[in-house]
């Protein structure tokens, strides 16, 4: 069996065992890095059942930009407490931004989603 095979068949026994979870199609940067074509062609790489987190500093969008919880856990963190640092920095000592940072991690929006990750 070949390993797309193997991930198609992974994709299609996550969604069956997980009914109402949505796809959530990551796709990297090398597979359309530019815009001279209309579709780009890429291979499922992993699929798993993972939490989302929706984190956008800007409030631009909330699919500006994908987070997980567990991977990019550490990431989130960094950019919240560099928030908390341009707007509040100066009256909190360290520890105090880092509990910070953290009581508004655990408030952020989650979603349980089945990450289907696209590459060459």
């Amino acid at each position: 069996m070949s390993d797309k095979e193997t991930m198609e068949q992974k994709l299609l026994l996550l969604v069956a065992t997980n009914p109402g979870i949505p796809i959530l199609p990551c796709v990297d940067y090398d597979v359309c890095c530019d815009d001279t074509f209309s579709w780009w062609i890429g291979k499922i790489t992993e699929v798993e059942v993972e939490t989302r987190i929706y984190y956008d500093p800007m409030g631009k969008s909330e699919y500006d930009h994908v987070y997980f919880d567990e991977s990019d856990k550490q990431e989130i963190l960094e950019k919240i407490e560099d928030c908390i640092c341009d707007n509040d920095g100066g009256e909190l000592d360290p520890d105090q931004i880092e509990k910070e940072a953290l009581r508004r991690y655990q408030l952020l929006k989650r979603e349980k989603v089945i990450a289907l990750r696209i590459g060459l």
